[in-house]
């Protein structure tokens, strides 16, 4: 079956005030599991690359903010492979239900058109390193480079192969 977020085991932040004092909390905040987040990320990037239209008045190169998050998110991701290929395909549905983000293709080829345009396009290395080093506190040292995260992209994108060979 596919994943679906169950609302009983969703996790909220709370304000300490409210916490103690017993009364209602003045806002509760949902909080994702890296996992959740990760899949949401890819799925994003999935379709963000692919429907892409630089001459857009409203093109957001801060888009590729998900690669970064995925890559940072990397060790959630390649200890539950098999929860997050699951989360990546029920993201990637319902993404799918959307107007502004269907792709019309299977899941696959959206990956491979994705990596093509990743690797192809040097825009957006440069949008990826104006990103992160804007964006980071971690020294210049610590953050991976747009080469890194890529590989890494394409390393992870082999699990979704497994998806495909067992079809054919």
């Amino acid at each position: 079956s596919r994943w679906k977020r169950n609302p009983a085991s969703d996790s909220f932040l709370v304000g300490q005030h409210s916490e103690f004092s017993k009364n209602q909390p003045d806002a509760r905040i949902l909080c994702l599991a890296p996992l959740e987040t990760a899949a949401d990320r890819f799925s994003a990037l999935l379709w963000r690359v692919n429907k892409r239209n630089r001459s857009n008045e409203q093109d957001d190169p801060a888009m590729i903010r998900h690669l970064h998050d995925l890559y940072i998110l990397r060790n959630y991701v390649f200890h539950n492979v098999n929860d997050f290929r699951e989360m990546v395909h029920a993201s990637f549905e319902a993404d799918n239900k959307k107007p502004n983000r269907f792709l019309g293709m299977a899941l696959q080829e959206a990956i491979e058109q994705m990596l093509g345009k990743l690797s192809k396009d040097e825009l957006y290395e440069a949008e990826y390193e104006s990103y992160v080093l804007s964006m980071s506190y971690a020294g210049q040292q610590a953050l991976a480079n747009f080469d890194v995260a890529i590989v890494f992209l394409t390393e992870l994108s082999r699990k979704f192969q497994i998806d495909t060979d067992k079809t054919e």
